[in-house]
């Protein structure tokens, strides 16, 4: 495990890995909701739940901000690339912005 962020309500649990893998977890039962969502990155820097708890960004080693809803694991937004290593994530409080730094 590379980088961990708990829903704001603690119910659920994001991690991301050093093989690009991110995985959820329901905290109160211990268990693996979904299938390991597997990245093109090698390297998982960032994990964070938006607000509301329905989406999930991260950032990784191949540079790119990823979004998705984590209810059907479908892509949200576009992968946002930059120059470097993303290694921060963070959502506005109000869920309608996200920040990344490197």
């Amino acid at each position: 495990v590379t980088c961990a962020s708990f829903s704001l309500d603690g119910r659920r649990l994001v991690v991301g890995d050093s093989e690009g893998c991110i995985r959820l977890f329901d905290v109160d039962h211990g268990m693996m909701l979904a299938l390991p969502l597997r990245l093109s990155a090698r390297y998982i820097n960032a994990v964070a739940f938006s607000p509301d708890g329905e989406l999930v960004a991260c950032g990784a080693n191949d540079n790119v901000l990823r979004v998705w809803h984590i209810t059907t694991g479908a892509v949200f937004a576009v992968p946002l690339e930059g120059d470097e290593y993303i290694t921060a994530v963070s959502f506005s409080p109000d869920g309608t912005q996200i920040t990344c730094g490197s």
